[in-house]
């Protein structure tokens, strides 16, 4: 790649760093911190957040504060439209979900975290509450456990890479995805938050790729070791379903 070309993708993955540092705080971001938060020269900023401004990504409220702009409703309505499940496979969610008193979320990997994109909400007055979009890091979390299993040594390096105690961490999730390849599923107590409790499997493709984790998440006191048995009969059948039915998501686009 030239000097030229380099420059172009580097300008935009800071406006793309920008615009997620903005997008993350929804009370809005002044100039001051967008400089602090991203670490570039002020009048590199305020160059961004202009351009960003002009193309209706962000908007300034006043102040030299931004908070996302209109244009993003739109990608995100078009987001929406491209990751929603077709109803059919949303309904054996919210039957799950019903079933077995717990939420229910999908997850897929993007890049080194793991994004929410189908989320079922179990009825009870102490749940787990969690939105479509949500992300997460790929350091601790059952679901994170499935998805590292399937991408692979070189992404589990990266992602302990990145933590304060990577070699620690390395050796942790190496035997994470050692205990999910051999059991074929994993299990978390507490990893994330406090008190909370997860149990995930791979959804694969038909062609048998894994494309996301399918997790129930709830209180840990409701995990027991026989409900952890009933949770994994359920989240199985309804993975196996959405392999013989998910064509019709962009989950397998790229399977």
């Amino acid at each position: 790649m030239n000097e030229e070309g380099a420059s172009g993708v580097r300008s935009v993955s800071r406006a793309i760093d920008l615009l997620s540092l903005v997008a993350n705080n929804s009370s809005g971001v002044t100039l001051g911190e967008a400089v602090q938060g991203t670490g570039l020269p002020k009048t590199t900023v305020l160059r961004l957040l202009q351009t960003l401004e002009a193309h209706g990504m962000l908007w300034n409220i006043g102040s030299q504060t931004y908070v996302p702009g209109p244009g993003l409703l739109h990608l995100s309505s078009s987001a929406s439209d491209a990751w929603r499940l077709p109803p059919e496979m949303a309904r054996m969610l919210d039957d799950l979900a019903h079933r077995v008193g717990e939420t229910v979320n999908a997850w897929v990997r993007d890049n080194l975290t793991r994004v929410c994109v189908a989320h079922a909400e179990a009825q009870q007055s102490l749940r787990h509450v969690i939105r479509v979009g949500a992300q997460r890091p790929l350091s601790s979390g059952a679901s994170a456990k499935v998805l590292l299993a399937a991408a692979g040594d070189d992404v589990v390096r990266d992602v302990a890479a990145i933590s304060d105690d990577s070699s620690g961490l390395l050796q942790q999730l190496r035997e994470a995805v050692a205990e999910v390849n051999a059991q074929g599923w994993a299990l978390s107590h507490g990893e994330r938050e406090e008190g909370l409790s997860a149990v995930a499997v791979p959804i694969r493709s038909p062609s048998g790729n894994v494309v996301a984790a399918l997790t129930l998440s709830g209180p840990t006191g409701r995990f027991t070791a026989d409900r952890i048995d009933e949770f994994l009969r359920e989240l199985r059948a309804c993975a196996d379903m959405f392999a013989r039915r998910g064509s019709g998501s962009v989950l397998w686009n790229r399977s």
